[in-house]
């Protein structure tokens, strides 16, 4: 009744591969597999030198707060400087992965 019940999935997945390799795709897969539950990693060290330097290419004059979330106990000191060469007067807030304010700076 109505529609052709016999779908043929097999041609139509292989379709889509075919599709993906013409497309540009090195991999079908992932090379390594990734556990989706484990913790991120942490960010580099220079992030908040980065950041800024990146707030100040964008044509930002000052900052009214920075925030750094790391498992680390203090903000690292570099990008704390840089932070405070912009804006003198910023606070730099340190927050735990798990979002608790552990200092600011």
């Amino acid at each position: 009744m109505g529609a052709d019940q016999h779908i043929d999935w097999m041609s139509d997945v292989m379709s889509a591969l075919d599709w993906w390799r013409e497309a540009g795709v090195d991999t079908l897969v992932e090379d390594a597999p990734r556990d989706w539950l484990t913790a991120p990693m942490p960010a580099p060290a220079a992030f908040a030198q980065a950041a800024v330097a990146a707030a100040v290419s964008s044509g930002v004059e000052g900052l009214e707060a920075a925030a750094v979330v790391s498992a680390a106990g203090e903000v690292e000191s570099a990008g704390l400087a840089a932070v405070h060469d912009l804006t003198a007067t910023a606070p730099v807030h340190l927050a735990a992965p798990d979002g608790t304010l552990v200092t600011t700076a």
